[in-house]
């Protein structure tokens, strides 16, 4: 009985990133480690950005304010080529996106 509670608090907490993933659009992709986001509906509370590697591991975290615009300079972190998980939280919403560094 436990299990089959986890799998459907599981299956619904994706179902809201799912529903929360099509508000949120970043650009462009692939990035050369400058990236914007723009939301479908301004959020109401402060924004935080994470970016971490493929692996899981957190590289950085970054937090704007509700009405900024958000544009995300990674230069600073020396990426290399690959795959990277932008999470984006605010409010009662998170947001896992891929983002894809292909350096010139």
């Amino acid at each position: 009985m436990k299990a089959f509670i986890l799998m459907v608090g599981l299956l619904a907490s994706m179902q809201v990133m799912a529903q929360s993933s099509s508000k949120v659009t970043m650009y462009p992709n692939p990035a050369n480690g400058f990236v914007k986001i723009n939301f479908s509906e301004t959020p109401k509370s402060d924004i935080t950005l994470t970016i971490s590697d493929i692996l899981g591991n957190k590289m950085e975290t970054y937090t704007f304010k509700a009405n900024d615009t958000i544009a995300c300079d990674f230069s600073n972190l020396n990426l290399i080529n690959g795959m990277y998980l932008i999470k984006i939280e605010y409010g009662d919403h998170v947001v896992l996106k891929k983002l894809l560094i292909k350096n010139s």
